[in-house]
Protein backbone atom coordinates (compact mmCIF):
# COMPACT_ATOMS: atom_id res chain seq x y z
CA UNK A 1 0.00 0.00 0.00
CA UNK A 2 0.96 3.21 -0.92
CA UNK A 3 0.39 6.62 1.33
CA UNK A 4 0.93 9.89 -0.15
CA UNK A 5 1.05 13.14 1.62
CA UNK A 6 1.22 16.93 1.10
CA UNK A 7 2.87 19.34 2.75
CA UNK A 8 2.66 22.94 2.48
CA UNK A 9 5.49 25.27 2.81
CA UNK A 10 5.06 29.43 3.40
CA UNK A 11 8.58 30.73 3.25
CA UNK A 12 8.87 34.32 4.92
CA UNK A 13 11.91 37.01 3.55
CA UNK A 14 13.06 38.95 6.91
CA UNK A 15 13.68 41.55 4.18
CA UNK A 16 11.98 43.27 1.42
CA UNK A 17 12.23 42.52 -1.92
CA UNK A 18 14.19 45.80 -2.76
CA UNK A 19 16.72 45.47 0.28
CA UNK A 20 17.33 42.12 -1.26
CA UNK A 21 17.94 43.51 -4.68
CA UNK A 22 20.63 45.77 -2.59
CA UNK A 23 22.79 43.05 -1.40
CA UNK A 24 26.32 44.09 -3.08
CA UNK A 25 28.58 41.68 -4.00
CA UNK A 26 32.16 42.07 -2.85
CA UNK A 27 35.37 39.64 -2.44
CA UNK A 28 37.71 40.07 0.82
CA UNK A 29 38.70 42.82 3.24
CA UNK A 30 39.80 45.64 1.11
CA UNK A 31 36.58 45.77 -0.88
CA UNK A 32 34.45 45.09 2.40
CA UNK A 33 35.84 48.47 3.73
CA UNK A 34 35.61 50.29 0.47
CA UNK A 35 31.98 49.53 0.89
CA UNK A 36 32.26 50.72 4.58
CA UNK A 37 33.91 54.26 3.21
CA UNK A 38 31.51 54.73 0.37
CA UNK A 39 28.38 54.17 3.39
CA UNK A 40 30.06 56.42 5.86
CA UNK A 41 30.91 59.12 3.44
CA UNK A 42 26.88 58.97 2.33
CA UNK A 43 25.78 58.49 6.48
CA UNK A 44 23.94 55.39 4.89
CA UNK A 45 22.40 53.66 7.91
CA UNK A 46 22.52 50.00 6.48
CA UNK A 47 24.61 47.88 4.17
CA UNK A 48 24.22 44.61 2.77
CA UNK A 49 27.10 42.18 1.31
CA UNK A 50 27.45 39.13 -0.14
CA UNK A 51 30.94 37.78 0.31
CA UNK A 52 31.85 34.55 -1.28
CA UNK A 53 35.08 33.96 1.34
CA UNK A 54 34.50 35.44 4.60
CA UNK A 55 35.78 33.41 7.46
CA UNK A 56 36.14 36.45 9.77
CA UNK A 57 33.20 37.92 12.44
CA UNK A 58 31.62 40.60 13.29
CA UNK A 59 34.65 42.05 15.32
CA UNK A 60 36.13 41.93 12.02
CA UNK A 61 33.55 43.81 10.05
CA UNK A 62 33.73 46.19 12.91
CA UNK A 63 37.70 46.60 12.59
CA UNK A 64 37.47 47.15 9.14
CA UNK A 65 34.55 50.13 9.64
CA UNK A 66 37.09 51.54 11.93
CA UNK A 67 40.16 51.25 9.50
CA UNK A 68 37.54 52.76 6.84
CA UNK A 69 36.72 55.90 9.39
CA UNK A 70 40.38 56.56 10.44
CA UNK A 71 41.42 56.59 6.75
CA UNK A 72 38.96 59.76 6.59
CA UNK A 73 38.76 61.49 10.00
CA UNK A 74 36.36 64.21 8.85
CA UNK A 75 33.35 61.52 8.81
CA UNK A 76 31.22 60.62 11.68
CA UNK A 77 32.38 56.80 13.40
CA UNK A 78 28.82 55.39 14.31
CA UNK A 79 27.44 52.41 16.76
CA UNK A 80 27.47 49.23 14.65
CA UNK A 81 25.65 45.98 14.62
CA UNK A 82 26.80 43.20 12.39
CA UNK A 83 24.48 39.95 11.26
CA UNK A 84 26.21 37.26 9.46
CA UNK A 85 24.08 34.79 7.57
CA UNK A 86 24.80 31.83 7.71
CA UNK A 87 26.62 31.38 11.27
CA UNK A 88 29.37 29.83 9.79
CA UNK A 89 30.39 28.53 6.27
CA UNK A 90 32.35 30.28 3.10
CA UNK A 91 29.84 32.40 0.99
CA UNK A 92 28.07 34.82 3.78
CA UNK A 93 25.66 37.56 3.64
CA UNK A 94 27.23 40.91 5.84
CA UNK A 95 24.83 42.73 7.18
CA UNK A 96 25.84 46.34 8.81
CA UNK A 97 23.79 48.59 10.44
CA UNK A 98 25.30 51.77 11.58
CA UNK A 99 23.33 54.28 14.19
CA UNK A 100 25.15 58.19 14.14
CA UNK A 101 25.61 60.44 16.65
CA UNK A 102 23.13 62.98 14.61
CA UNK A 103 21.22 63.11 11.79
CA UNK A 104 22.66 62.93 8.33
CA UNK A 105 21.63 66.43 7.83
CA UNK A 106 23.24 67.80 10.72
CA UNK A 107 26.45 65.59 10.21
CA UNK A 108 26.91 67.30 6.90
CA UNK A 109 26.87 70.57 7.87
CA UNK A 110 29.11 69.54 10.37
CA UNK A 111 31.30 68.00 7.90
CA UNK A 112 31.16 71.33 6.04
CA UNK A 113 31.92 73.16 8.64
CA UNK A 114 35.09 71.19 9.53
CA UNK A 115 36.10 71.85 5.74
CA UNK A 116 36.08 75.43 5.79
CA UNK A 117 37.98 75.07 9.20
CA UNK A 118 40.92 73.14 7.42
CA UNK A 119 40.94 75.97 4.23
CA UNK A 120 41.30 78.84 6.57
CA UNK A 121 44.05 77.16 8.64
CA UNK A 122 45.78 75.69 5.87
CA UNK A 123 45.74 77.99 2.58
CA UNK A 124 46.59 76.87 -0.58
CA UNK A 125 49.53 79.08 -0.53
CA UNK A 126 50.77 78.28 2.81
CA UNK A 127 51.74 74.50 2.21
CA UNK A 128 55.07 73.46 3.16
CA UNK A 129 56.47 70.33 2.80
CA UNK A 130 58.26 67.24 4.98
CA UNK A 131 58.93 67.67 8.37
CA UNK A 132 57.98 71.29 7.66
CA UNK A 133 54.50 70.28 7.00
CA UNK A 134 54.75 67.75 9.93
CA UNK A 135 55.37 71.17 12.34
CA UNK A 136 53.00 72.65 10.65
CA UNK A 137 49.89 70.56 11.34
CA UNK A 138 50.83 70.41 14.93
CA UNK A 139 51.09 74.12 14.93
CA UNK A 140 47.69 74.79 13.11
CA UNK A 141 46.12 71.86 15.11
CA UNK A 142 46.89 73.41 18.69
CA UNK A 143 46.33 77.05 17.04
CA UNK A 144 42.18 76.16 16.80
CA UNK A 145 41.61 77.21 19.89
CA UNK A 146 42.85 77.37 23.48
CA UNK A 147 43.11 74.36 26.02
CA UNK A 148 42.81 72.07 22.25
CA UNK A 149 43.77 68.75 24.58
CA UNK A 150 41.25 67.48 27.25
CA UNK A 151 40.91 63.88 28.41
CA UNK A 152 37.17 64.24 28.77
CA UNK A 153 36.53 66.11 25.68
CA UNK A 154 35.42 64.46 21.94
CA UNK A 155 36.90 62.15 19.74
CA UNK A 156 36.51 63.09 16.69
CA UNK A 157 38.55 65.61 14.11
CA UNK A 158 35.39 67.64 14.48
CA UNK A 159 35.71 68.33 18.20
CA UNK A 160 39.65 68.88 18.04
CA UNK A 161 39.26 71.19 15.15
CA UNK A 162 35.97 73.50 15.55
CA UNK A 163 34.89 73.08 19.09
CA UNK A 164 38.66 73.25 20.33
CA UNK A 165 38.16 70.49 22.90
CA UNK A 166 39.17 66.88 22.02
CA UNK A 167 40.65 63.34 23.69
CA UNK A 168 43.50 61.72 22.29
CA UNK A 169 41.90 60.55 19.33
CA UNK A 170 40.00 63.67 18.67
CA UNK A 171 43.60 64.75 18.72
CA UNK A 172 45.49 62.03 16.71
CA UNK A 173 42.16 62.31 13.89
CA UNK A 174 42.67 66.04 13.54
CA UNK A 175 46.24 66.10 13.35
CA UNK A 176 46.02 62.83 10.37
CA UNK A 177 43.37 65.20 8.68
CA UNK A 178 45.85 68.43 8.43
CA UNK A 179 48.77 66.63 7.50
CA UNK A 180 46.76 65.06 4.82
CA UNK A 181 45.73 68.24 3.42
CA UNK A 182 49.68 69.14 3.45
CA UNK A 183 50.52 65.97 0.99
CA UNK A 184 51.29 63.50 4.22
CA UNK A 185 50.56 60.39 4.34
CA UNK A 186 49.71 60.12 8.10
CA UNK A 187 47.68 56.68 10.19
CA UNK A 188 45.88 57.32 13.35
CA UNK A 189 47.00 54.11 15.39
CA UNK A 190 45.05 53.13 18.33
CA UNK A 191 47.38 51.91 21.81
CA UNK A 192 48.43 52.58 24.53
CA UNK A 193 50.81 54.87 26.63
CA UNK A 194 51.51 52.64 30.22
CA UNK A 195 47.88 51.98 31.38
CA UNK A 196 46.28 53.90 29.54
CA UNK A 197 44.54 54.27 25.83
CA UNK A 198 46.04 56.26 23.78
CA UNK A 199 45.65 57.29 19.85
CA UNK A 200 48.89 58.69 18.01
CA UNK A 201 49.54 59.54 14.54
CA UNK A 202 52.35 57.42 12.27
CA UNK A 203 53.81 60.10 9.34
CA UNK A 204 55.53 58.81 6.65
CA UNK A 205 57.68 61.56 5.03
CA UNK A 206 58.58 62.25 1.70
CA UNK A 207 61.54 60.33 1.97
CA UNK A 208 60.17 57.14 3.07
CA UNK A 209 61.10 57.29 7.20
CA UNK A 210 58.33 57.04 9.44
CA UNK A 211 57.54 59.68 12.41
CA UNK A 212 55.38 59.04 15.44
CA UNK A 213 53.36 62.11 16.58
CA UNK A 214 51.35 62.05 19.70
CA UNK A 215 49.48 65.26 19.14
CA UNK A 216 47.82 65.61 22.59
CA UNK A 217 51.42 66.38 23.95
CA UNK A 218 51.34 70.19 22.45
CA UNK A 219 52.84 72.46 20.01
CA UNK A 220 56.22 72.85 20.91
CA UNK A 221 56.71 68.62 20.56
CA UNK A 222 58.94 68.01 17.66
CA UNK A 223 56.68 65.87 15.67
CA UNK A 224 59.49 64.90 13.73
CA UNK A 225 61.81 63.90 16.48
CA UNK A 226 60.90 60.16 17.24
CA UNK A 227 61.02 56.98 15.13
CA UNK A 228 58.54 54.13 15.48
CA UNK A 229 61.55 52.48 17.72
CA UNK A 230 62.10 55.30 19.67
CA UNK A 231 58.45 55.97 20.00
CA UNK A 232 57.98 53.29 21.37
CA UNK A 233 60.87 52.94 24.90
CA UNK A 234 58.69 56.19 25.78
CA UNK A 235 56.34 54.14 26.83
CA UNK A 236 53.56 53.86 24.31
CA UNK A 237 53.12 49.85 23.09
CA UNK A 238 49.97 48.76 20.87
CA UNK A 239 48.00 46.20 22.79
CA UNK A 240 48.45 42.11 21.95
CA UNK A 241 46.33 40.66 19.19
Amino acid sequence: MVSYYQATLAIHYRRSPGQIAGIVSVNGDRAIRDQLQVALEDFSTEVVLRVPYFFGDEETVKALLREAYYAHPALALPETEVSLYPDSGRERIVEITMTYPGDAETLREKREELSQRVDRLLPEEEHPSGRAAARTALEKLWNSGDGVYDPDGGSTAYDALVEARADSEGMALGYALLCRRLGLTCTVQAGKLEDEARFWDVVELPSGEKVCVDPSLGREWDPSAHSEEEFFSLGYFLPET
